[in-house]
């Protein structure tokens, strides 16, 4: 699911740049100056689109594996239980839901592996809904701005330099001796997306443009 999700927001992201570009040409043919080069629209357009979704695709993969540790942990929270037993029970619950457990499976176990099934089923289907309506607003508003011949150079230059002081700082967090983590690797990995699909339009783009594909 979240590689078929990601894969999507690549896609709209290529797709929006060329109805932002399509309808710079479109202001163009009434006569009206533009206030970037037509790519800036389409650039402009695709950053509206794949950045919140990729903020909200990456905080989600963050943080849904603690909260859904936490609601299969908390049926044992009066129970006494020690912190690594907790986590064996978790780390049970969650092979048996997978069917790689072979163990002696409990009906405490049991019961904890369906709960991890059915929200995992929940939170998918939120994740989904949530950077589907993420983009819908996103790009709506965007489409707006660019419909309005508002300016788009100078917003996604200055996003640009934002995303590439941000990944120096990530960078920086993820190689610290002794502190490298997943939410630090999974910041970095989501950080570095949004950057290289720019990166990418750029060269993909202005290529095609100048060859007329």
């Amino acid at each position: 699911m979240n590689l078929i999700l990601f894969t999507f927001i690549v896609l709209l992201g290529f797709t929006s740049y060329y109805f932002g570009r399509k309808k710079a040409y479109t202001i163009q043919s009434t006569k009206k100056r533009l206030t970037a080069l037509p790519q800036f629209y389409g650039y402009y357009l695709a950053i509206w689109c794949a950045i919140p979704a990729f903020i909200i695709f990456s905080l989600w993969a963050i943080f849904e594996p603690t909260i859904v540790k936490l609601l299969i942990l908390s049926d044992y929270s009066n129970q006494g239980y020690l912190d690594d037993e907790l986590n064996l029970l978790y780390e049970k619950s969650k092979a048996l839901s997978r069917g790689q457990f072979t163990g002696e499976i409990t009906p405490f176990i049991e019961a904890s592996a369906e709960k991890y099934l059915s929200l995992r089923s929940i939170a998918q289907s939120s994740k989904v809904v949530i950077v589907l309506s993420a983009i819908i607003a996103s790009v709506a508003y965007a489409y707006k701005r660019i419909s309005s011949n508002s300016r788009t150079r100078e917003p996604v230059e200055k996003i640009l330099k934002i995303k590439i002081v941000k990944n120096k700082s990530a960078i920086k967090i993820a190689l610290r001796p002794y502190k490298r983590n997943r939410c630090s690797a999974l910041y970095l990995l989501f950080n570095n997306c949004s950057l290289f699909l720019f990166i990418f339009f750029s060269i993909f783009f202005n290529y095609s443009q100048g060859h007329n594909i």
